[in-house]
């Protein structure tokens, strides 16, 4: 969803929008289930703090991120290409992060880690 906001505008950009704030809170549940199920009883305090620094982190780094990809990509291509290619090259990013994590996440299950 993330990838297109740089191809649709107006009504279509507040759905793709909702849709990724809705992808995104259906999202936040699980992963504190996860933290909780990863790390002793004695340390939950510790992964939750670690959880909420890396997403406070993200709101920091990511714009930095996106600001720096799209001021290379400005000067390399017209405009609306650079700010449509900065959409693809984080949403190409977010793809890969997932699917970096998803064999960790199998293997944990398959261990019994998680629930």
């Amino acid at each position: 969803v993330f990838m297109s906001y740089g191809y649709v505008s107006g009504p279509t950009l507040m759905l793709a929008m909702v849709a990724s704030g809705l992808f995104s809170a259906a999202m936040f549940t699980p992963t504190l289930a996860l933290c909780k199920d990863l790390s002793p009883f004695q340390h939950h305090g510790i992964a939750f703090s670690g959880y909420n620094i890396a997403g406070s982190l993200g709101f920091v780094v990511g714009p930095l991120i996106g600001g720096g990809i799209f001021t290379f990509l400005e000067s390399r291509m017209p405009l609306i290409e650079a700010y449509r290619g900065t959409f693809v090259i984080t949403g190409i990013f977010e793809i890969a992060c997932a699917l970096i994590s998803l064999p960790f996440l199998i293997r944990l299950a398959r261990a019994g880690r998680v629930k």
